[in-house]
């Protein structure tokens, strides 16, 4: 007997320290992904359904505040830049990121930003948050834009008498005294109609539980964010202790609401749910309490996804091969030193600088930098204002809205041109010169849709009046005759190529004075169109030139 003992304490004692190492072996594991996911560029693999609803409700909350609008967001590609920021751990932190590159913050935003990365570049502390963040993670199924801006939509609707339903079985033992047939009776019929009603009240309550379940969960991580926080940044430390406090009496009301179908108690739960209507009445306390503390919801979603993203970003600055932080002046200016498009890797992206003081004027042929350049300056015009990042040696700017019109398209659907849906695009930045609000107008190739009297025409007087105080509008055009109709209001500056016998060879260099070549006639030849057909173009355009003459 004793050797049996002795042999299944043996077993115990192996199958602890294999349990021990184990977990220490999940643990350096967990460690080593962290820390190769940190300065690496994203998967991007993420989950775009709904990506984009706490942004739709902190808008609506907040129409006052300064922000990107859809046709910029577009012209910019900016879910591509998403995309590349996203090393986001949690749901939260995805959300609030994508809402972050749609505002502009103020300075006092992105001190408190800077404060949150610069505690972040401590390896072993952020591997601690990191790790409080990933077992947060991002769930499926889940809705939490709707429970932060309108939690009265998970309420249950047409729902009556359910505490009612709920004391029926119990109402039922005092009958079986005077009548065990009739008490039998009333039991019987109460809890079938309470396992009914527990069944179909669960159907609507699918996805619901899982959100409240995972809100719950952003109460735990954040209270053990406090602690990791509370020497390193006492008053956001703080901040989280005070929001998580507020789910004590919430968490006590929903604790049975969504177990995990592989706990033990799931089976309890459903059970009682199903005899006793239960579950359902802590849901219903659970969203009132949900409506009286929206305020607070919605400050603990911000906390834990400033958090994340402060994380996120700060991989980001350390995957690019050059970056700043901006300043920022009075002067509605941009001046930038080793400007790089933040989309394009260090191989594929030539920097350039650049000291726009007023408005200017880009020429050059297809292909030849123009379309990128000015990406790369409204891009970092906006990282600036949102992540406080730019992909640059030196930036500085001043703060004000950004406002492109580049990648138009017709619209079939709404029975609208290409040129119409220019205008109506371009009418965006005409309806802010000579406002209140300062900007910045980036205008890829200007009213092209139409025939060259008229774009020529037209495309002047639009850009003659974007050159109001308060507007500063950078242009691309392959109109060479809008150089000398606005060269005393925009400065001048163009992208070239060269066409020889190794090809077509693009330098990527901005430089000063409007375009004096053209070679999209040899481009042709190049790229092996007919003889026949170079040789007409040429002779045509000649002909042309001379009628001008």
């Amino acid at each position: 007997m004793e050797f049996q003992l002795t042999l299944l304490g043996i077993f115990f004692l192996a199958m602890l320290l294999w349990f021990a190492l184990e977990r220490r072996r999940s643990e350096k594991k967990r460690i080593l992904q962290l820390k190769s996911r940190f300065g690496a560029v994203p998967r991007g693999d993420y989950r775009r359904a709904g990506i984009d609803r706490y942004w739709d409700g902190w808008r609506r909350q907040h129409p006052d505040l300064g922000s990107v609008d859809g046709n910029t967001w577009d012209d910019l590609e900016m879910e591509d830049l998403f995309d590349r920021l996203n090393a986001s751990y949690s749901l939260i932190g995805e959300g609030y990121l994508y809402a972050l590159l749609h505002r502009r913050l103020g300075e006092e935003e992105q001190q408190a930003q800077e404060q949150l990365m610069e505690q972040l570049e401590d390896e072993p502390f952020r591997l601690q948050v990191q790790t409080e963040l990933q077992r947060l993670g991002k769930r499926t199924g889940i809705d939490l834009p709707a429970l932060l801006f309108d939690p009265a939509s998970f309420a249950l609707q047409g729902e009556r008498h359910l505490a009612l339903f709920a004391l029926l079985p119990l109402a039922s033992l005092p009958l079986f005294l005077l009548s065990p047939a009739a008490g039998a009776a009333l039991l019987l019929g109460a809890l079938g109609h309470n396992v009914w009603r527990y069944l179909r009240i669960q159907k609507k309550l699918e996805g619901r539980l899982e959100t409240i379940s995972y809100q719950l969960a952003a109460f735990s991580t954040a209270r053990r964010l406090q602690q990791l926080l509370k020497d390193r940044c006492p008053e956001r430390a703080a901040e989280l202790g005070r929001l998580a406090a507020r789910s004590d009496k919430i968490g006590k009301t929903v604790v049975l609401l969504a177990p995990s179908p592989q706990s033990n108690e799931y089976l309890l739960v459903q059970l009682l749910g199903m005899l006793t209507l239960f579950p359902v009445l802590q849901y219903r306390g659970a969203v009132r309490a949900f409506e009286a503390m929206q305020p607070d919801t919605q400050a603990l979603f911000a906390q834990i996804g400033e958090i994340d993203a402060a994380q996120a970003i700060l991989s980001y600055r350390c995957s690019l091969p050059c970056w700043t932080t901006p300043a920022f002046g009075e002067s509605l200016s941009i001046r930038a030193e080793g400007l790089l498009h933040p989309l394009l890797t260090e191989g594929d992206c030539v920097p350039n600088d650049a000291q726009i003081c007023g408005g200017w004027l880009l020429t050059g042929s297809n292909a030849s930098g123009k379309s990128t350049f000015i990406k790369a300056v409204a891009l970092n015009a906006l990282l600036a204002q949102s992540i406080h990042t730019c992909t640059a040696q030196r930036f500085e700017m001043c703060r004000a809205a950004v406002v492109t019109s580049m990648a138009v398209r017709d619209s079939l659907s709404a029975g609208e041109s290409y040129f119409v849906a220019e205008i109506k695009s371009m009418h965006r930045a005409v309806k802010l010169a000579g406002g209140p609000m300062p900007f910045y107008c980036f205008i890829d190739e200007v009213l092209k849709g139409t025939n060259t009297t008229e774009r020529i025409a037209a495309s002047c007087a639009v850009l003659r009046y974007l050159a109001a105080p308060g507007c500063l509008c950078v242009a691309a055009t392959h109109d060479l005759e809008l150089t000398e109709l606005l060269g005393n209001l925009y400065e001048n500056h163009h992208f070239s190529e060269r066409v020889g016998e190794q090809g077509v060879t693009f330098d990527y260099k901005l430089k000063e004075g409007p375009c004096r070549t053209t070679n999209a006639i040899r481009l042709l030849g190049y790229y092996g169109f007919p003889q026949e057909i170079v040789e007409e173009a040429r002779r045509r355009c000649g002909t042309a030139a001379g009628k001008a003459d």
